[in-house]
């Protein structure tokens, strides 16, 4: 109980810290939009600072409550393969313009039992925090792998700051967070969808010389 009440503390203090920033914002952009002494120009910028804001706060209650209440997942049989495609499509324009590399290696007909949209959300999750740790000139790569002994081996690594024993001890602890933005519940969540895949998570890095993730899933055999 005493850990449980310790957990909703936390998350309370997250949300009022994630909300209480675009709050003032939006506060700040109401009274300018109201003022007709200001330039319309100006009151139409403010304004979609307003809506940007909002979007935000949006964003942020919905990551909570991903948390607090993750949904059921619809399993079905899923290739794998092609999934990955398609999350790499999304990201792949930006890590190009950001000048970073992307290097991919995918075998094929990589059959799971799985979540399309949840096994979805774990790629780009992990895609996006590779190109949060590097800059230009990072390379990150992305491999698909079947293993004998362990099933489908997604492993996601960069090049970029890597992490601190203690920054990677704490990783997967909700609410923790070495960014000036976010929640920091993304590696939780992404942890809690393996888990929920009968999957396993496995993190590995070091300052300066990067960050591996495995993740290790059943694979569906014909």
């Amino acid at each position: 109980r005493s850990e449980r009440l310790s957990l909703v503390g936390q998350m309370a203090a997250g949300v009022a810290h994630e909300i209480k920033n675009p709050l003032a914002s939006i506060k700040g952009a109401l009274e300018i939009v109201g003022d007709e002494s200001v330039a319309k120009s100006a009151r139409d910028d403010f304004r979609d600072i307003g809506l940007k804001e909002v979007k935000r706060i949006d964003s942020t209650i919905s990551e909570f409550l991903e948390f607090a209440r993750p949904k059921e997942a619809k399993k079905q049989r899923l290739d794998l393969s092609q999934s990955l495609d398609s999350s790499l499509r999304q990201l792949e324009p930006q890590i190009l313009k950001a000048n970073m590399q992307l290097q991919t290696s995918i075998d094929r007909g990589v059959q799971v039992l799985g979540d399309e949209e949840q096994l979805h959300q774990v790629v780009l999750n992990l895609l996006l925090n590779a190109v949060d740790a590097c800059q230009a000139g990072d390379s990150i790569a992305v491999s698909l792998t079947r293993s004998n002994l362990k099933g489908v081996i997604l492993s996601i690594s960069d090049s970029g700051k890597g992490m601190t024993p203690a920054e990677l001890e704490q990783a997967f602890d909700p609410f923790y967070t070495t960014k000036t933005t976010g929640t920091g519940l993304g590696l939780s969540i992404v942890k809690s969808i393996v888990e929920n895949h009968d999957g396993q998570i496995e993190l590995a890095s070091q300052p300066q010389q990067g960050t591996r993730v495995n993740i290790t899933l059943p694979e569906l055999k014909e």
